[in-house]
């Protein structure tokens, strides 16, 4: 793969004077938006979909609206490839190509280029993102690796969310939502002007019970080691085991508040400058399943602090330079009295059913540095370079026992060029190469080489080669998990015989990064068949070192430094380099406009995989079982999205998804396929002169119940009313 892309690299020398990219001062939201939408995320440089590196989606307002979401990751439900899963009340996970666990570790998520990733446990809290649907301009999804842009959170693509300048939303607008299982939403969102500053500020409260009660068999067992009574979960009426059901609480509400602050400066002589202010309160309740039995986590609160600001000047001869500095702070504190096993009595046998995890605080910081460049060689020769600094820290006890901080520095290098290959400019070469340093693991290099052929005015051939890195998080590395006990007059009663088993996690400080080598051919339509666009794009994916939890049976005897009497020795997970895997498939999309009043979006995905994993090794470190991963993701999903424009203002939509079997790895579990179908009914109007809209919006609306994430995620029908009101 290395060798290809030295082979192809030779090419960059060769003269060109094909036609010109165009001017920096000329991107409009026009431009972006127009026949051939033009996209930043592919290689740093403004470039229309047909001469980017990489396959693209383009999430624009009016699917962004006709889509009907209630929240940013159902968007993505329109990408193909991307699986969306709801993990507990409004907590959600995103992935793209499966291998999607609650931390969903191998994609890139960006807010105006400010990256929102969390270091700690890796993937994004979407719930603690502090901007809403109607902030968003549009979405761009780059599917496929591209480290070679963004380092090496962007091992398996990269999503960039950029929200509305300030001086499209300026008056004031309010919109209110309510709906299924007591979902309630109201934002009030401003926007002025004052002097060269054009600022907005938006405010959103949002609250949800999540996934309604469900009903349980399972046995409960009591001080004496007997069946118990649920609702005591210590005494009570026996039941008998395994055959009596009972409804449990969910206990998945969530309450969410959001601040938001954009401003844009024009400063003069070609001077931009970009401020965004963000802050999240997250208060949520939340379900530990231990497998033999659940109950209820008390309350977690998460708090998120953001901000980004951007200094930008436009330089001569269609140059730009820019340095933007960004920081993110994540605060996790769940609400439990903790205890820890070694400051427990020796002589205590512990828990009278399964293991307990305790309460955990975390403190997660985030600080970057970037300068960027971007100039002309020559008429069709471009160039997009830069350095970056990143410093992550984490203070909490699951990665230092005495809360003591753990750092990370990151620096990286970054080069991303784009050569027009002859004078008719119908052959383009796109190469790329980010090179990052970080303290704890070393040198990295990822490289990206792409060659675009324009077949003629409509079609355009791909062809693309790249290899990426993924560090390893935080929590794979260095996380500790201490046991801790809840309530111990309630939990701990002596003379109990030894429960199910303890489980101790660990991180190994040896993991090699994940690597990623990908091949795609691609091919890119713009209305060679009048009215519609179309993406195809062929790929192979090569994961090598992967990294999950490997069980070590019997392994932890005293590996915490301290025994309790009565106790058994207990598994132990690691994370490790663990497997591979293997992937091909076909994807496809388009976007077919009917007539001017209709229109379709359609994604598809076929992807067949292979790959294994250790599962478990016993004391001494010897494999004992293994596990097809191939499951991991599914082989094919399905999106389409029907969005006409009725007489006297109304408008309405239809969604359908698909996914396959798929399983959901570490937290979930093995679901079946489903089918989903979605409703949307919008009116405009005026009301006390002021521009208002009603939607009613129904999901799954033909009640089909399936599971979302684990299999007592039941996604029911679900019915909402939102309302929006605008004043100048």
């Amino acid at each position: 793969m290395v060798d290809l892309i030295s082979a192809l690299a030779i090419l960059l020398p060769l003269p060109a004077s094909g036609g010109a990219p165009p001017d920096v001062a000329e991107l409009t939201e026009d431009y972006f938006l127009g026949e051939v939408p033009v996209v930043l995320s592919a290689s740093r440089l403004a470039q229309p979909v047909s001469e980017s590196p990489a396959s693209m989606t383009i999430i624009d307002r009016e699917m962004i609206e006709a889509s009907g979401a209630i929240d940013i990751p159902d968007v993505l439900r329109l990408v193909p490839g991307f699986q969306v899963s709801h993990i507990a009340g409004q907590n959600q996970t995103a992935q793209y190509h499966g291998l999607a666990s609650q931390h969903p570790k191998r994609m890139q998520v960006l807010i105006d280029g400010r990256s929102v990733y969390h270091s700690a446990f890796g993937g994004v809290h979407w719930d603690t993102l502090p901007i809403v649907l109607d902030d968003i301009e549009r979405i761009e999804v780059l599917r496929g690796s591209n480290a070679s842009a963004f380092g090496s959170n962007a091992f398996m693509g990269v999503i960039n969310i950029v929200t509305r300048k300030a001086v499209q939303d300026r008056g004031r607008s309010v919109s209110a939502l309510t709906g299924y299982n007591r979902t309630r939403e109201a934002t009030l969102r401003f926007g002025d002007r004052l002097g060269a500053l054009d600022y907005r500020i938006t405010l959103d409260g949002f609250t949800t019970d999540g996934f309604p009660n469900h009903v349980h068999t399972h046995t409960w067992w009591d001080s004496v080691g007997g069946p118990a009574d649920p609702a005591t979960l210590i005494t009570g009426t026996p039941l008998a085991p395994e055959t009596t059901p009972f409804e449990l609480a969910r206990n998945d509400s969530q309450q969410i508040g959001r601040l938001n602050f954009r401003g844009d400066w024009l400063l003069g002589s070609g001077d931009l400058m970009l401020l965004e202010l963000g802050y999240v309160r997250n208060d949520r309740d939340n379900v530990l399943d231990n497998g033999n039995f659940e109950f209820n986590r008390p309350d977690e609160n998460l708090r998120a602090y953001s901000g980004l600001l951007r200094w930008s000047r436009a330089l001569q001869e269609n140059a730009e330079v820019s340095l933007q500095v960004s920081y993110n702070r994540f605060l996790f504190d769940d609400r439990r009295i903790e205890f820890l096993i070694d400051d427990l009595d020796t002589g205590t046998t512990l828990f009278n059913f399964g293991p307990v995890l305790g309460g955990a605080r975390l403190r997660n910081d985030r600080f970057d540095l970037e300068l960027e460049h971007t100039l002309n060689f020559t008429e069709g020769w471009r160039v997009a370079w830069g350095a970056g600094l990143r410093v992550d820290r984490v203070s909490s006890a699951n990665f230092a026992v005495d809360n003591d901080a753990v750092d990370r520095w990151q620096y990286r290098l970054f080069a991303n060029t784009e050569r027009y290959l002859d004078d008719e400019g119908r052959w383009i070469l796109n190469a790329g190469l980010m090179l990052e340093h970080q303290d704890d693991q070393g040198n990295f290099a990822s490289p990206r080489l792409a060659l675009n052929w324009h077949l003629d005015e409509f079609n355009t051939l791909r062809v693309a080669v790249s290899q990426a890195y993924r560090m390893p998080s935080f929590w794979e590395q260095k996380g500790e998990t201490r046991l801790f006990a809840l309530e111990p007059d309630r939990y701990l009663t002596p003379g109990l015989p030894p429960f199910d088993y303890l489980l101790y996690t660990t991180g190994d400080n040896r993991i090699e990064p994940e690597r990623l080598d990908t091949f795609e051919l691609g091919l890119v339509s713009a209305e060679w068949i009048p009215d519609l666009s179309l993406d195809v794009r062929y790929f192979r994916e090569w994961l090598r070192d992967y990294i999950d939890e490997v069980r070590y049976r019997g392994a932890c005897v005293g590996c915490d430094g301290s025994t309790v009497a009565g106790i058994a020795s207990h598994d132990l997970l690691i994370h490790e380099n663990a497997g591979q895997l293997d992937l091909h498939g076909l994807e496809f999309q388009g976007r077919f406009h009917i007539s001017d009043r209709t229109w379709l979006h359609g994604a598809a995905s076929f992807v067949w995989s292979r790959g294994r994993r250790i599962k478990e090794r016993d004391a001494a470190g010897n494999v004992i079982q293994t596990a097809d991963i191939g499951d991991y993701v599914p082989e094919h999903t399905f999106s389409a999205l029907l969005a006409h424009r009725f007489d006297h203002n109304w408008n309405g939509s239809i969604a359908y998804y698909r996914i396959s079997i798929m399983n959901w790895p570490n937290d979930g579990d093995r679901l079946n396929p489903y089918d989903r179908v979605d409703l949307r009914l919008a009116r405009k109007l005026r009301i006390g002169g002021q521009d208002a809209q009603i939607e009613l919006i129904g999901q799954n609306v033909w009640n089909q119940e399936y599971a979302e994430f684990r299999s007592d995620n039941r996604f029911e029908r679900r019915l909402f009313m939102r309302m929006r009101l605008a004043f100048p």
